[in-house]
């Protein structure tokens, strides 16, 4: 009985240890690093209602870059803009600043080299509401 007992809570312990460490690396901030888009897709609604939807852009020219202290760069067509940047794992969120303009990405899959942020935008316009929904895939750069 205590054999299997023991082999029982050995077990327990390897499966926590498993998932805590999966959990581990899906929220702390070690999405520092590089990250280049690879694919995305936007969504764009009126009043609720999609009025347009592209669920396979590539060739994105965008690169993101996360640095241990809090600073960071975005890239895209070879202009860079500098922000700060932080990241709420209880959220699971990362959200950069650039002098003010505070953007909020919720990150829906991350592993040690890819990431997928979600980030939706919206604003009134003459009276209709129109919301943009972008999912970026990022991977991690060599």
């Amino acid at each position: 009985m205590t054999k299997k007992r023991n082999a029982l809570l050995g077990f327990l312990a390897a499966i926590l240890v498993l998932t805590a460490c999966t959990n581990l690396e899906k929220i702390l901030p070690a999405n520092t690093g590089t990250w280049n888009a690879v694919s995305g897709s936007v969504t764009i609604l009126e009043d609720g209602t999609p009025v347009t939807s592209d669920s396979s852009i590539t060739n994105i020219d965008v690169t993101y870059q996360f640095n241990e202290d809090g600073s960071g760069s975005y890239t895209e067509d070879g202009q860079t803009t500098n922000f700060t940047w932080t990241y709420d794992a209880e959220a699971e969120q990362i959200t950069t600043d650039d002098s003010g303009l505070a953007i909020t990405y919720d990150v829906l899959d991350y592993t040690r080299n890819t990431m997928t942020l979600f980030f939706p935008f919206e604003i009134e316009f003459l009276g209709i509401t129109i919301r943009t929904e972008s999912t970026l895939n990022l991977e991690r750069a060599e």
